[in-house]
């Protein structure tokens, strides 16, 4: 019993069941906010380029959406576990949830999970509807479909006829894509919040089309089928909900009825347009369809498409773009940084730094009295390579036409224009694009949406702020407990 009564023993019993009690409170409460994290969400971005969040330019377009008349369903093709262990995974389901939770009261957005992924297909397609089961069971058996698909479907479907929105079990809205197409590897780059936002604007609205144009040795169709250089171009429009399709004017016409919003694109063709082919163009430009043209690096004697072209006040010319050392990019001085026409309304639509990059621009002149305006120009050292001379005002990189019909008219001297560029953080490229198409006419757009780097992805702070917090995280619980020591020897030691 004085064993008991003992200082030190009393002393060193309170000492042990404080130690305890501090590490059970802190397991405790480590245990606590992982469910509630878990349970509703909650979660602390402190990577630099914010990962993690939607951008206010996003969420400003989502909240434009009718949320009545549109109700958004995202499938994963995995088990939520599964998604959480892999940074990837877990970037885009933090994204998803968060739509989910910002619009909860509205019961816009709901996050599904399919953890099953060979589950009978016909099961899976009464998921997504009857009209879609085809479309999954060709996806399922082209292995197109596994863990990491995503599927994001729209129960309302807009009409085309009158805009009014009417429900439609039979035919939903579907798009499917791969949580891998949020990546890029080449540009270390994480653009799931711009997929997610285009795909969701693109469901929500009318489906104009967009026409790539084949049969002229054009840089948009390999001889596998795919889109070959025109890829990047390709998927830009697929996000955004368009409708893409390959067009042969020679054997095929565009499609008759309202053509308000489709664009016809042709990249960098080699051979020229039959008569027949530009008559089917000026009628869909008339129309009020719009065109898109990216000229080929090589000069091509095109008469009738220059013909063409010439109409809305455009030519495009042999000579090509060459900067100097002060604005080129590449040791040949034919990768430059564009000027920006800021006074058009195409550059009025972007907002973040107009850093256009292009590659082998060929020289457009412009004639103002037929519409044509200048979108891009050379930079102010920029001289013509055959000849050497500073180019003109009426020479520039790219321009923009809508004289004389409804329609209007895009064409840029380079291809590069619509290139991997796109997807460069540091670039606006993608901006200048998606500008020009929502100048058309055609939809909603992301445009602003910040390609977010994963190369730049953590605490955003400076060396010396490391350095401190790291000699703070590091010293001050020891000293801490240095003091609470010194405190109780002295107290054991004067008792």
């Amino acid at each position: 019993m004085n064993f008991l009564k003992n200082k030190k023993f009393q002393y060193g019993s309170v000492a042990v069941l404080l130690t305890a009690l501090i590490l059970a409170v802190v397991l405790v409460t480590n245990i606590l906010v992982t469910m509630f994290s878990d349970h509703f969400g909650w979660y602390a971005d402190t990577s630099s380029s914010g990962l993690f969040d939607f951008s206010d330019t996003s969420i400003s377009l989502l909240d434009k959406i009718d949320k009545e008349n549109n109700k958004i369903h995202i499938y994963y093709f995995s088990d939520k576990n599964s998604l959480e262990q892999t940074p990837y995974g877990n970037y885009v389901l933090t994204l998803t949830n968060d739509l989910a939770t910002r619009y909860a009261d509205d019961e816009f957005v709901t996050v599904h999970y399919i953890d099953d992924v060979n589950k009978d297909i016909f099961e899976i397609g009464a998921i997504f509807g009857n009209k879609y089961a085809a479309e999954l069971e060709r996806l399922y058996s082209n292995h197109e479909i596994s863990n990491g698909t995503m599927v994001i479907r729209n129960d309302t479907k807009e009409t085309d006829l009158d805009g009014s929105f009417v429900p439609d079990s039979e035919d939903y809205r579907v798009d499917v894509f791969s949580i891998t197409d949020m990546y890029s590897e080449t540009n270390a780059s994480f653009i799931g919040d711009y997929m997610l936002t285009s795909r969701i604007l693109g469901i929500c609205q009318l489906t104009p089309t967009v026409y790539m144009m084949t049969g002229h040795d054009e840089m948009t169709v390999d001889e596998d089928g795919t889109y070959g250089n025109a890829e990047y171009l390709v998927d830009l429009f697929d996000s955004c909900g368009y409708e893409v399709k390959k067009l042969y004017l020679s054997q095929a016409d565009f499609a008759t009825g309202r053509v308000d919003g489709s664009v016809a694109v042709i990249f960098a063709p080699r051979i020229d347009y039959t008569k027949e082919e530009i008559e089917k163009l000026s009628r869909f430009v008339e129309k009020g369809g719009h065109l898109m043209m990216f000229a080929d690096s090589v000069y091509r004697k095109l008469d009738n498409l220059t013909e063409f072209l010439s109409r809305y006040g455009i030519t495009i010319e042999q000579d090509k773009f060459k900067g100097d050392l002060s604005s080129s990019l590449s040791l040949g001085d034919y990768q430059f940084i564009c000027e920006s026409n800021t006074k058009h309304d195409v550059m009025k639509r972007i907002t973040a730094t107009t850093k256009i990059v292009v590659s082998d621009a060929r020289v457009l002149e412009i004639n103002a009295e037929k519409g044509a305006a200048a979108i891009l120009l050379p930079p102010d050292s920029a001289s013509l390579n055959s000849s050497g001379k500073a180019p003109k005002n009426n020479e520039v990189v790219a321009a923009y036409s809508a004289a004389e019909s409804r329609g209007s008219v895009f064409v840029s001297g380079s291809a590069s224009l619509a290139s991997s560029l796109i997807y460069m953080p540091s670039y606006t490229n993608r901006d200048l694009l998606l500008s020009v198409v929502d100048e058309m006419g055609g939809k909603n757009l992301p445009i602003n949406v910040e390609i977010k780097t994963l190369a730049t992805d953590g605490l955003d702070m400076t060396r010396g702020e490391a350095i401190t917090l790291s000699v703070a995280v590091s010293a001050i619980p020891a000293l801490l407990f240095a003091v609470l020591g010194t405190f109780v020897y002295v107290r054991r030691k004067n008792t």
